[in-house]
């Protein structure tokens, strides 16, 4: 573990390094009370264990809804979110108090369109190509260098790759995919939408739970999407975004929950992963491979994924 600083000014080993992320929500809170303990004086002395302790009891407090959102929770049942079942949404639903209807994210956009949710984890290809899209700022699905389960696995030459299976259940892998190997590789291969036998394609596009699976098991070769773009961009790519229902009118409310939520989860994924049937794989993945903050780095690949579509009329 790093020996570095949290802003707190205790080590970053006082908590797992990987969970920090979930603190800075909190850390204005905590600065304030750390320094009343301590007379102004700074953290004080007693280290790691006083910071947990104050910790508890600021995340509690964070967690106390103050009068005006007690209707809103007595009515939070009726709040309906899409999301998908993959593992890298659990850390933003495992506190979400909220129903939710899980599918794919192709599935997702259908959910959404219908009116039936309040908000969806929507790909951000489907976002894109929403007009005037109502998202939650600083909460995605994201990466920065490899991804891990959004891959193309193939056989033989890369080059040589003639027949490209695309995954029906997403919508932004499958364009992400047709970017890179025609802006990084200069490659063109037929894409085939519908389900075909392996015999018929070199390579297939495989997103989600699927693609870790495969990934453990297989001898092919493996593109991993996340880690492409970072490599020619050196940027960050951003897969799915909380787009909220306009006609919803639980719009802020709805907001303030996702956001704690998000928080909430950051520092349970160790929990999270040690249910999964392989929990140390689940937990790097979580810490290691996804990311859930949505900064001006995300906006710009957002940006410049969406600036790739246009050129590639896709």
């Amino acid at each position: 573990m790093s020996s570095t600083q949290h802003p707190s000014g205790f080590p970053v080993s006082a908590v797992d390094e990987y969970e920090i992320s979930g603190l800075d929500l909190l850390n204005n809170r905590l600065l304030s009370k750390l320094a009343a303990s301590d007379e102004g004086q700074g953290p004080p002395a007693h280290g790691p264990a006083v910071y947990k302790e104050l910790l508890e009891e600021v995340s509690t407090r964070e967690r106390l809804p103050p009068a005006s959102e007690i209707e809103f929770q007595q009515n939070s049942h009726r709040i309906k979110i899409g999301a998908v079942s993959y593992l890298n949404s659990r850390p933003l639903l495992e506190t979400l108090p909220f129903s939710v209807d899980k599918d794919v994210p192709s599935g997702l956009l259908h959910l959404f369109n219908s009116g039936k949710v309040d908000a969806a984890l929507l790909s951000i290809y489907d976002i894109i190509k929403i007009p005037e899209a109502e998202v939650v700022d600083n909460i995605g699905i994201g990466c920065r260098g490899n991804v891990y389960s959004v891959i193309l696995a193939y056989q033989g030459e890369l080059k040589n790759i003639k027949n490209v299976q695309l995954d029906p259940s997403s919508h932004t892998s499958n364009q992400l995919l047709k970017i890179i190997l025609a802006e990084f590789y200069h490659l063109y291969p037929n894409y085939l939408e519908e389900k075909n036998p392996s015999s018929q394609v070199e390579a297939r596009l495989i997103i989600g739970d699927p693609a870790m699976t495969l990934r453990e098991k297989t001898d092919c070769s493996i593109l991993d999407l996340g880690g492409e773009w970072y490599r020619f961009t050196k940027l960050p790519f951003v897969f799915a975004m909380w787009c909220l229902n306009k006609e919803s009118t639980q719009k802020e409310y709805i907001k303030k929950y996702l956001l704690r939520s998000k928080n909430e989860g950051l520092l349970l994924r160790s929990k999270i992963a040690a249910r999964e049937p392989h929990p140390k794989l689940a937990l790097r993945y979580l810490t290691k491979y996804i990311r859930y903050d949505v900064g001006p780095e995300e906006h710009q690949g957002i940006e410049l994924f969406q600036s790739f579509l246009k050129k590639y009329n896709l």
